[in-house]
């Protein structure tokens, strides 16, 4: 995984994903009216180049979803009037398009990491019993990696199966 300056492949992700949307609204909507306009336009399409190359390399489904909902969404506004001239068929059509590929893509982006999906629903499922244990303020900024195991040994009591497959140090659950 390529994780940048980042200690992480996802947080690295993430950012990635930022700034392809930042990039991607400032090429699509600005005016190239200016020597400035036009060496930010052409910055924010290298930067836009760069994302769609370096994101799938950090196999972050997160970040994948992000950029795709950050295209569709440009992509809707730039169409507007585009879209209000299409009929209810066509567009419920689109919907049900659109709506089974990211289905699809769904099960491709669990079965590509399964063990990392199923290992993130036991990081929630621990947090929950956190959250239950200390509701208003949490466990304190920073204290996941010294507390978590704590909480993780309570929920391997209550579901042995998982504590088999899933038991690791998690310093940061996201």
């Amino acid at each position: 995984n390529i994780v940048g300056t980042f200690f992480n492949a996802g947080i690295y992700a993430i950012y990635i994903s930022i700034t392809f949307s930042f990039a991607l609204s400032l090429y699509v909507f600005c005016k190239s009216n200016d020597f400035k306009q036009k060496l930010l336009k052409n910055m924010a399409l290298v930067n836009v180049l760069l994302s769609i190359v370096v994101l799938p390399s950090t196999f972050s489904r997160s970040a994948w979803v992000a950029a795709a909902c950050s295209l569709i969404f440009i992509l809707l506004i730039m169409q507007k009037q585009a879209l209000a001239a299409i009929n209810f068929r066509t567009k419920l059509f689109l919907a049900l398009l659109i709506a089974g590929i990211g289905l699809t893509l769904s099960v491709f982006g669990y079965k590509l990491k399964s063990s990392s999906a199923d290992g993130r629903i036991v990081i929630w499922k621990t947090g929950l019993i956190a959250l239950q244990e200390n509701p208003l303020f949490g466990i304190g900024f920073g204290q996941i990696q010294y507390k978590f195991f704590d909480y993780q040994g309570e929920y391997f009591i209550k579901e042995p199966k998982d504590g088999e497959k899933y038991t690791d140090r998690v310093d940061f659950a996201f």
